[in-house]
């Protein structure tokens, strides 16, 4: 596709755009400030609102975002969505239970301003919950859907049981099953049935009158896959795995070295 057709580029940010630090090269923020002049460029993450635009404004940079891996969308911090697919009380419980049955209280993403609910012995790595304590309160895991929307259930830096519980729940929710990078061991997240991150991707499109067959995606990870397979240009760092890169149209260099700044040849001519 030439690059005069490019209509929207979507990043991940972890391990894409910025490196293990949460920090962006100064070329890779040079080529983003450049590449917001010609199109729209929107970031596709794993991560909660409050969490993701906090690093952003680290980098000296904000953007609408696709949040907890395609449960919400949000043009700024603040709202308004244009991407919303919360958990049904019944498939809630249905996913909840699976994790119990395995000895895992997970971590519950509600759309709220404290936005995590644990129970009382959460399976997720303590320096996971010690980086969202601000934003955590105790809570009643079995009654979480008929007080709040939730958005997606997690947890970071888990054992092999992990495994058990992705294999049951890959078939009712939309799940993905990771290495985790920063905590050690593996991370799962369980999110509704149709929740992707393509699937906020091109509820931005609708909302924007942008061709989804015109997207440029820069992603990494397995929970990238539906991104990376859907966009028209896929561009995925050296460093990222090796799913990611099978569904590359294009390699560029690993974060750290700047190497998303590349992806401006595709768009800027």
């Amino acid at each position: 596709m030439p690059s005069q057709s490019v209509e929207l580029v979507v990043t991940d940010l972890d391990g894409t755009l910025w490196d293990h630090t949460c920090r962006a090269h100064p070329n890779t923020l040079r080529a983003l400030s450049e590449m917001s002049k010609a199109v729209p460029v929107i970031a596709a993450t794993g991560r909660r609102p409050s969490s993701a635009f906090e690093k952003m404004r680290e980098n000296d940079f904000l953007m609408p975002a696709v949040l907890f891996d395609g449960a919400i969308g949000l043009l700024a911090e603040s709202g308004p969505r244009f991407h919303y697919l919360p958990f049904d009380a019944e498939t809630y419980e249905q996913i909840l239970d699976i994790f119990l049955r395995f000895g895992l209280e997970p971590v519950v993403n509600l759309d709220d301003a404290r936005s995590c609910g644990v129970g009382r012995n959460p399976a997720t790595h303590p320096e996971h919950l010690a980086d969202n304590a601000h934003n955590t309160r105790r809570i009643d895991l079995t009654q979480a859907a008929a007080r709040w929307n939730v958005l997606s259930l997690l947890i970071c830096g888990g054992d092999d049981r992990l495994v058990a519980v992705f294999d049951e729940v890959k078939d009712v929710a939309a799940a993905t099953l990771t290495p985790d990078v920063r905590y050690g061991g593996r991370s799962l997240s369980a999110r509704p049935r149709g929740a992707t991150k393509w699937s906020g991707v091109t509820s931005y499109c609708r909302e924007q009158g942008i061709r989804p067959d015109r997207v440029l995606a820069v992603a990494d990870g397995m929970n990238d896959l539906d991104l990376l397979a859907a966009a028209a240009i896929a561009c995925v760092p050296a460093s990222a795995c090796e799913e990611a890169l099978g569904l590359a149209t294009h390699t560029i260099a690993a974060p750290a070295e700047g190497g998303w700044a590349e992806v401006l040849e595709f768009v800027v001519s």
